[in-house]
């Protein structure tokens, strides 16, 4: 019998990250996303496990209380792991100029991938957000390589697969700290970081926690925020005191659309934009923070 139930959204394409984040609250167990009918809008698949799913009412509730997001009702599917079989798939990833992302298993992949004058970072994709092929992914690493790294402390905010921080340490950072509220996601870094050789420090939890470093002096000197702008905003104020003045941030997870809005929230902090990038319907900003 079917262990897995999949519930099917359409939405405008802004609300994809905001209802993905939602089906992480409500106990989902992945989810994968699709350009929809009609301009400017994705269609979401959701799994859940069967003994998980919540009530039809809570889903409505969550999920469809926008008029413009439509929820499908759940359906059985057969359990498989959907992503051995993209990883025996898939192919490298390039991500900015200098690095390939390998995303298959180690037993998958006996003979590493290599490019003239680009760094292999093995990161098996799981359940972890982020092996590079995502724009606000692509962006960061971007506005990274253009960055004097050598001896600096890097901070990397919302690490999910940890491809940042791991970048961060390939272009010469002294020092990286990763977290990320989902346990999951430092579970795996920690992981990934042994198959890259790669030393960092990693934690599960929030800014906050970071605060009686900051005390101490011990400031970082660049800050890579891949976070969508509805979980960081809040969390802004201890962004800036983890970071020592004139410190670069750089932030993206940032639709288009939502650019001056963010912009203007940045500044409140006390982030002076110094640079831009964007890639589709994504935008990423450069900051330093103010003295």
């Amino acid at each position: 019998m079917p262990a897995a139930r999949v519930i099917r959204l359409e939405a405008p394409a802004e609300l994809e990250d905001e209802l993905v984040a939602e089906l992480w609250w409500l106990g989902g167990a992945g989810s994968w996303s699709e350009a929809a009918p009609g301009r400017g809008r994705v269609r979401i698949h959701a799994f859940f496990d069967a003994e998980k799913l919540p009530a039809a009412s809570l889903l409505r509730a969550r999920l469809g209380r926008r008029a413009e997001v439509a929820v499908d009702e759940p359906r059985a599917v057969e359990e498989r792991d959907w992503l051995a079989e993209w990883r025996r798939a898939s192919g490298p990833i390039a991500l900015g100029r200098g690095f390939l992302v390998d995303p298959r298993e180690p037993s998958e992949a006996p003979v590493p991938f290599a490019a003239a004058g680009r760094r292999t970072l093995r990161l098996p994709a799981r359940t972890a957000f982020g092996v590079g092929s995502h724009a606000t992914t692509r962006l960061v690493v971007e506005l990274l390589e253009r960055r004097p790294l050598a001896g600096r402390r890097v901070l990397d905010v919302g690490t999910g697969s940890g491809v940042l921080a791991l970048a961060a340490l390939a272009l010469g950072a002294r020092e990286v700290v990763a977290f990320d509220v989902d346990p999951g996601a430092a579970l795996l870094l920690s992981e990934t970081r042994r198959l890259n050789a790669a030393h960092c420090a990693v934690f599960a939890g929030s800014l906050r926690a970071l605060a009686p470093r900051a005390a101490h002096g011990r400031c970082f000197d660049l800050a890579a925020v891949n976070v969508v702008p509805s979980e960081i905003v809040p969390e802004l104020g201890w962004l800036a005191a983890a970071l020592r003045p004139g410190a670069a941030a750089l932030f993206s997870g940032i639709l288009l659309n939502q650019a001056a809005r963010a912009g203007e929230r940045l500044r409140a902090h006390g982030f002076r934009e110094t640079e831009r990038l964007t890639d589709g319907e994504w935008i990423a900003f450069g900051t330093e923070l103010a003295p």
